[in-house]
């Protein structure tokens, strides 16, 4: 399962619901690394600083960078937008078989075969 950024914010800022997250592989994409990266320059954050130490990280390769492309082309024609990280993190999700633990549905609802699980009814 690969977990989005909206995810480790919400258990950083105290929640307790990382519990209720299904067992198995936890991984973050190369993309949520540089996202969390962000908010840790930008101001303090409890732990997400070792992200790395905690969750594995799939990183971007060409396959992943192939199939962003792909997504990028797709939501193009349709007339649909989201953040190009956003695409990465699904990219990745996709190439690997892996479903999205996120708080952000509307962010992955737009691409197509995604498996995604929403943070906020879990």
């Amino acid at each position: 399962m690969i977990i989005d950024s909206s995810v480790l914010i919400d258990i950083d800022r105290g929640s307790q619901k990382y519990e209720k997250i299904p067992d198995g592989r936890h991984a973050v994409s190369s993309a949520t690394v540089m996202e969390i990266s962000v908010g840790v320059n930008l101001g303090p954050g409890r732990g997400l600083d070792k992200i790395g130490e905690q969750l594995d990280i799939m990183p971007i390769d060409e396959r992943v960078a192939e199939k962003a492309g792909e997504i990028t082309a797709d939501l193009k024609k349709r007339g649909e937008k989201i953040d190009l990280n956003d695409i990465y993190i699904a990219a990745t999700a996709l190439i690997h078989d892996e479903t999205i633990l996120t708080g952000n549905i509307k962010h992955f609802e737009k691409i197509k075969g995604l498996k995604v699980v929403d943070w906020n009814k879990i």
